[in-house]
């Protein structure tokens, strides 16, 4: 009894308002007995609710912070992938541009390729294929009948212009050397008018090659000389009024020195002297004096038999001298070109091949002409079976500038070029095989592939002469009926082939 007794008495007071028994308290109780013991003060409350709340906002301004940065992480891989994105299309816009840029270059190339030549239509004012007189009737022993026009064709191989412009001086397949002169008045006419020879020569063979003097002054009948050269005969300086006199005026011979056998010039040129003429013939150039009749004053072998490789063997098939008396000669079975000082007084020069710059190397089948510019500074050189003519600068010795193309002269044929100077310059003139005269202005201002600048039809068979007069008013063309080729020459293919009126023509510029 005593020991529970003093238990009970060694037990704390009971707190107040508590019952006082021996029920143990429960976790609510104990957390609410702890807040009304601990209770804060009203300023400690005051500064738990402002840490609160400055919690709160660092929080959110952390919150706020790490989706800005996200934010900014995103729309810089979004620039980046926008940045990359138009980086391609720019490669692809350009390559599309460079595409298109490459097209539009080939497409103008094509467009040039297949632009046309500008056609000319100048106005024919004279023709030899026009008849001299319209059918008339007529009565003979009683009975009426209709005489038909009179009208003959010449197959002309080559004209040339009289220097004072007033005659056309051309020679043609029968070995004749006729005399035109324009109708008076020409340049105001709008019908074409007939042309009808003047005056005619008949050589005794077939004309190689003609050249009228300097001096020539038609309507000064002591001055219309023509030099003639004719195979197997000495060379004549005849008269273009034609007679019994025209063949008085002298005779030049040119043979062998050791079989005296004769040698025909193919090619005629006179000096600017007036007194003396070159003559070319077999790898032979001659030099005459007018005033001696007879043999050369000067002889040049093109090929020098001493010294290997220099000069060139070949038929001198064509002669032009310079304003600074260069004289130029071409080959016409070697394809060469050759070179003298002093109108061929002088030493040579240089040689060289007309193999010129453009693709087919191969093309072309002699030279059948060489002639200078009005500046003495570009050659221009034609050949046979060749669709272009050659355009050298002479001041560095043989360089070639380029080509013109489309003379269509594909043929065994001698289809002239004649050279004429121009307001701006000079042209060249040429004639094809489909009788269409082609010109080319100013061809030595660009280098390579030279178009013509326009062209017409003017007859319809082979065009072997087409140039100006001295005034550049006037054209004069001429045509002659094609060459046939033996493997042309079959059964029915005579009949088949298109009527050719071969003739000469004046043209108004």
């Amino acid at each position: 009894m005593e020991s529970e007794q003093q238990q009970q008495n060694d037990q704390p007071a009971s707190p107040t308002g508590l019952a006082l028994n021996d029920a143990p308290l429960t976790e609510a109780e104990e957390k609410d007995i702890d807040e009304l013991v601990n209770e804060p003060e009203e300023q400690e409350i005051d500064d738990m609710m402002i840490d609160a709340e400055e919690k709160e906002k660092d929080e959110m301004a952390t919150e706020a912070d790490e989706h800005e940065h996200e934010t900014d992480e995103a729309i810089m891989e979004k620039s980046l992938d926008d940045f990359l994105k138009s980086f391609e299309d720019d490669e692809k816009n350009s390559e599309d541009d460079e595409k298109s840029l490459e097209d539009l270059l080939q497409s103008l190339s094509e467009e040039e390729e297949q632009t046309p030549t500008p056609i000319w239509l100048p106005r024919c004012v004279a023709s030899t294929n026009v008849p001299d007189q319209a059918a008339q009737w007529k009565r003979k022993d009683g009975t009426y009948y209709i005489t038909e026009p009179r009208l003959e064709y010449y197959n002309f191989k080559e004209a040339q212009w009289a220097p004072d412009g007033c005659a056309v001086i051309a020679s043609d397949t029968t070995n004749n050397l006729r005399t035109y002169i324009p109708p008076p008045g020409i340049l105001a006419e709008t019908d074409v008018h007939n042309m009808s020879p003047f005056a005619s020569f008949r050589a005794p063979e077939s004309i190689y090659a003609f050249a009228l003097w300097p001096g020539f002054d038609f309507y000064d009948r002591t001055t219309a000389k023509v030099l003639c050269s004719m195979r197997d005969q000495p060379l004549r300086l005849i008269n273009a009024w034609g007679g019994p006199s025209a063949v008085s005026n002298g005779s030049y011979r040119l043979v062998t020195p050791n079989t005296e056998k004769w040698m025909t010039p193919h090619s005629l040129a006179w000096t600017q002297s007036w007194t003396h003429f070159v003559a070319g013939s077999d790898s032979t150039i001659a030099i005459f004096d007018v005033q001696r009749y007879g043999e050369p004053v000067k002889r040049h072998k093109t090929k020098n038999m001493t010294a290997k490789g220099v000069g060139t063997k070949g038929l001198v098939s064509s002669l032009s001298i310079s304003t600074n008396r260069v004289l130029a000669f071409g080959t016409c079975n070697t394809r060469q070109v050759g070179l003298y000082s002093n109108e061929g007084n002088g030493h040579a020069i240089t040689f060289f091949p007309v193999s010129g710059n453009h693709v087919n190397k191969t093309d072309g089948g002699g030279v059948t002409n060489v002639e200078w510019s009005p500046c003495s500074t570009y050659l221009y050189v034609a050949e046979r079976q060749s669709d272009v003519v050659h355009v050298y600068d002479m001041r560095i010795t043989a360089r070639s500038l380029g080509y013109m193309e489309g003379r269509n002269a594909h043929t065994n044929q001698r289809l002239g070029i004649s050279v004429a100077s121009c307001a701006n310059g000079h042209r060249v003139w040429g004639g094809g095989v489909d009788g269409v005269v082609r010109s080319w202005d100013n061809p030595h201002w660009s280098e390579g592939v030279v178009q013509p600048s326009c062209e017409m039809k003017a007859h319809n068979g082979p065009v072997t002469s087409a140039l100006e007069d001295p005034s550049g008013q006037l054209l004069v063309t001429c045509s002659a009926e094609s060459y046939r080729d033996s493997s042309d020459d079959e059964e029915g293919d005579e009949d088949d082939l298109p009527q050719v009126e071969a003739g000469m023509k004046l043209w108004v510029l």
